[in-house]
């Protein structure tokens, strides 16, 4: 919707949300994922937290900023760890 000074956005318009959403609910999934991983590959602190900051890094490149499948984590944890 157009209006005076520029483009009005729905929330703007209804002054609520149009949906909510827990993304802290989101973003604890997946780092327990990461976690979960980090603990089957036996990763000390300081490699896990690297292997958190590598897969921030690979989301970058994937279309809408998606979390990885476990399965997809642990072929992750594989090629940045050098194991096959």
């Amino acid at each position: 919707m157009f209006v005076k000074g520029g483009l009005e956005t729905a929330e703007t318009v209804t002054k609520k949300p149009l949906i909510k959403y827990d993304l802290q609910l989101f973003a604890k999934k997946d780092i327990k994922q990461i976690q979960d991983v980090a603990k089957q590959f036996k990763m000390d602190d300081v490699t896990r937290r690297e292997f958190g900051d590598y897969v921030e890094s690979l989301k970058d490149l994937v279309p809408n900023n998606k979390n990885f499948t476990y399965k997809e984590l642990q072929e992750i944890a594989k090629e940045f760890l050098g194991v096959e």
